[in-house]
């Protein structure tokens, strides 16, 4: 289980350094640079940590999962046009998933005053969360 987290904990900081680089080649300025790069870093990590759990925990059946929730996110989280023009099924999951408060560190971090307390806490979490389940799953599933 280590060394799986280790390789996805690497893949999440690679990819999260590689998304905050691109904003700066991209000749884009952040409000607050470091705190972009934090929050980069702890959605790049979070999602690792959900879509290693899923895929440990029912395999091709997590494999499933995580494309229906990636197309979700994708139309609930208001990153392409406003919630609010979205039907009321996507309002009411919107909430639930974890890229509407990525999106929000983001703009917080690249447009706005850099309030991201509430969502770096959140994201924490669902990373202690995931990681502590999927720990917990391995642990149960040879003993099963």
């Amino acid at each position: 289980m280590l060394a799986k987290i280790g390789t996805n904990g690497l893949v999440a900081l690679l990819q999260g350094i590689i998304v905050w680089g691109a904003v700066a080649l991209l000749g884009l300025r952040p409000n607050h640079l470091w705190e972009m790069l934090l929050s980069v870093l702890l959605i790049s990590f979070a999602y690792m940590a959900i879509n290693t759990f899923f895929l440990t925990a029912l395999g091709k059946i997590g494999e499933f999962l995580m494309i229906v929730v990636l197309v979700l996110q994708l139309a609930t989280s208001a990153g392409t046009y406003p919630l609010q023009l979205a039907p009321k099924i996507y309002q009411v999951i919107s909430p639930w998933l974890p890229m509407t408060y990525g999106l929000k560190m983001l703009r917080e971090t690249i447009g706005l005053n850099g309030a991201i307390l509430p969502e770096a806490i959140l994201f924490v979490v669902i990373i202690a969360l995931f990681t502590f389940m999927l720990s917990f799953f391995k642990k149960f599933s040879r003993f099963a």
